[in-house]
């Protein structure tokens, strides 16, 4: 818990549950306007969560309050999304939840030998994903 501050886990926060509510407020008459252009249409959503959020342990590589917040953003994203239902709002409000991905950020770089079986352990494949299979599900090269 060393690296820990409160000013951390209000940051974290507020990036990951305040900003998202408040765009989605920013954006509700045009969400609204949108769903009311295409007859038995709804607007969309969609906010990004982390496999992180199921995880009872935090990887090593992340601040302890990322997994939990995440955890906030999905009850958020349940809660905008049974508001708007219940007010006939054609809204949906959906999450993603992307697991860990090697990168060239220099806490994941060890992503690309080895994986962390904590960070594994909730995806069906068992392994980490990788830009090639996210983006075009082939071979393993980024071309950046």
């Amino acid at each position: 818990f060393d690296p820990e501050t409160a000013q951390n886990w209000a940051d974290i926060f507020a990036l990951n549950t305040i900003v998202p509510f408040f765009v989605v407020r920013a954006f509700r008459s045009p969400l609204i306007k949108g769903a009311h252009s295409r007859p038995q249409c709804t607007s969309s959503v969609i906010n990004i969560s982390s496999a992180a959020a199921k995880l009872n342990v935090s990887p090593p590589f992340l601040s302890l309050a990322y997994g939990p917040i995440k955890t906030a953003l999905e009850k958020l994203t349940l809660a905008l999304g049974t508001s708007f239902a219940e007010r006939d709002i054609a809204i949906r409000v959906n999450a993603l939840e992307p697991g860990v991905f090697a990168s060239q950020l220099k806490f994941l770089e060890s992503l690309k030998t080895k994986s962390v079986p904590v960070t594994v352990a909730p995806i069906p494949v068992r392994r980490h994903g990788t830009w090639v299979t996210t983006v075009l599900g082939g071979t393993d090269t980024n071309p950046s």
